[in-house]
């Protein structure tokens, strides 16, 4: 989805988690990790719901249906927008701000090869290049 629907959607989960863990803490339960309204940052959550849960899933569902190519192109921004707030936001030290950069670029070379993946219709050529993303 474009960054506005993501963003949109994000501070509603958020939300909802964040009041979830107020009702943690007056519960005197443990809160969850994501519910801390204290501790999470909203783009830092973000940027790592991307890259740990939904990269892989895009991924895969562009291995096997090339034609939502886009959508990992998609994600992709989307994934760098969340960094570039998190930046603005966390104020991170050079090594977490190295860290999110290496996710951001391993995501995008894969949206490139998805990319360029998209125009192999044949299937010795889609085999070859399958190999190069492994």
């Amino acid at each position: 989805k474009p960054f506005w629907i993501c963003y949109a959607w994000a501070q509603r989960v958020l939300d909802e988690f964040f009041a979830q863990g107020d009702e943690e803490k007056a519960l005197g339960l443990p809160v969850g990790m994501l519910n801390d309204r204290e501790k999470v940052n909203r783009p830092g959550s973000q940027h790592g719901f991307i890259n740990f849960l939904v990269s892989p899933l895009v991924k895969t569902t562009v291995l096997l249906f090339p034609m939502f190519t886009e959508l990992h192109v998609e994600m992709s921004n989307n994934l760098e927008k969340w960094r570039n707030l998190w930046l603005k936001e966390a104020h991170p030290s050079e090594a977490d701000l190295s860290k999110k950069d290496e996710q951001v670029w391993a995501v995008r070379v894969m949206s490139d090869q998805l990319q360029r993946r998209k125009g192999h219709t044949d299937w010795k050529s889609w085999q070859t290049l399958q190999r190069a993303m492994e």
